[in-house]
């Protein structure tokens, strides 16, 4: 829903933020069990190789290697401070960025590194980084906020 806001709204901006990764590092912050956060990571990749016209499983690939080095790297982080929460999401986005690269120079080989958006990459991961500093901690109390039911009450 927020990918679509944000193509109708504000197209220039969807290049730069990706709500869909942004999700994944939420979840990766705040399941309390990572053991399957690769697998919501094939789904969350899924969901954006249908929106974008690359290579079909490129993004379900690379954002399931993130879930997987998201939920290995878990344990060294300390999630209650935002800061080193957005510092580490930056630090995924160009992670994610340079998996997608070479996914992509690996399917075809006339591609070289020499024409990557480089530019484009920096301002992503600040702007990840900024929004995980803002957004999540209110995500969170929202989520903690939230009445929780039982599937049998």
């Amino acid at each position: 829903m927020g990918d679509l806001v944000l193509n109708a709204f504000f197209p220039f901006l969807r290049l730069l933020v990706d709500l869909l990764f942004l999700f994944l590092v939420f979840l990766g912050f705040r399941w309390p069990s990572p053991r399957f956060l690769w697998l919501a990571g094939v789904g969350l990749g899924t969901l954006r190789d249908l929106s974008t016209g690359g290579i079909f499983g490129g993004w379900a690939l690379v954002f399931g290697l993130s879930g997987w080095v998201l939920a290995r790297l878990r344990h060294l982080v300390e999630a209650e401070d935002p800061l080193i929460v957005g510092i580490c999401t930056g630090l995924m986005t160009v992670l994610t960025a340079l998996f997608y690269a070479s996914f992509i120079i690996w399917s075809d080989p006339a591609i070289g590194w020499s024409h990557g958006p480089w530019g484009t990459l920096t301002v992503q991961a600040a702007l990840h980084g900024i929004c995980a500093v803002w957004i999540f901690p209110r995500l969170r109390r929202f989520l903690d906020r939230s009445p929780r039911r039982s599937v049998f009450s």
